[in-house]
């Protein structure tokens, strides 16, 4: 098993989306994403990367085809106005 290794930018966003109401369920390296955002009767699968040179680990990227596959949206979120955008709210 490996550490639950989360990216320098984690902390900010999820702090951001707790902030404005938002629910943040955080999940092992297992999932192939770092967590659920749940806001306003929506559930959203989440992998949060720190902005920058970045690549999918082999799990995340299997497991963002199998959810594309199934017609549900894997985001990718790198910066808190990327967070905002996701919610429907502009962060300047």
């Amino acid at each position: 098993m490996r550490a639950n290794k989360r990216d320098k930018s984690e902390h900010e966003i999820v702090a951001f989306w707790r902030s404005v109401g938002a629910t943040w369920i955080p999940m092992g390296p297992e999932a192939g994403f770092d967590g659920l955002l749940v806001y306003h009767g929506q559930v959203h699968i989440v992998e949060i990367k720190t902005p920058g040179n970045w690549k999918l680990t082999p799990n995340e990227l299997a497991t963002s085809e199998r959810c594309e596959f199934q017609g549900v949206r894997y985001h990718i979120i790198e910066t808190v106005e990327a967070a905002g955008r996701l919610i429907g709210l502009d962060v300047l």
